[in-house]
């Protein structure tokens, strides 16, 4: 297919642009990285404590944003994402449980849509503190919507805030 290079003026670095019979775009920097500024990225957390009620799925308040690339994330009222573009993104996730009791039953569930795509679950075992975390790809639409959510089963229990502790983060692969 077509091929064009830009050479920078060094007259060394160069980039080269080929397009397949399929339409696709291949870019074969000089240095072997390719850097994506505008592609959709979020990280957030959980800004403090979050108590959560026994045998009831409760949305996270992620309040608090590290990073926003594309003003996806709504961190003021409903602590979603709202993808802009379709495409595969990497989804990860964390929720660190405390003042747990014997035998909790718990969940970390990726929503999208108002359904669960991912999730996590494990039993406390008389632990004090326990980190559940799941990650996938997923295929996303333009408008799909997503948020984290955690259960208890069997008490009701505290997140622990941080952006060590209790995050999402969601990155636009392609």
């Amino acid at each position: 297919g077509p091929q064009v290079r830009h050479t920078q003026t060094s007259g060394v670095d160069y980039t080269d642009f080929q397009t397949d019979g399929d339409g696709y775009l291949t870019i074969a920097p000089s240095g072997g990285i390719i850097s994506l500024s505008g592609q959709s990225a979020v990280s957030v957390y959980l800004g403090s404590n979050q108590d959560i009620t026994a045998s009831t799925i409760t949305k996270l308040v992620l309040d608090t944003e590290v990073y926003d690339v594309r003003s996806e994330f709504d961190s003021a009222t409903n602590y979603e994402f709202t993808a802009t573009e379709a495409g595969k993104y990497l989804i990860c996730a964390q929720a660190q449980f405390i003042s747990l009791d014997t035998n909790d039953d718990l969940r970390l569930m990726v929503y999208v849509n108002g359904s669960s795509a991912i999730e996590e679950r494990t039993e406390a075992n008389n632990a004090v503190q326990q980190a559940l975390q799941c990650m996938n790809v997923l295929d996303l639409s333009v408008a799909d919507v997503v948020d984290l959510r955690v259960l208890n089963n069997t008490g009701g229990d505290r997140l622990s805030a941080g952006q060590r502790f209790t995050f999402l983060s969601i990155t636009k692969l392609h």
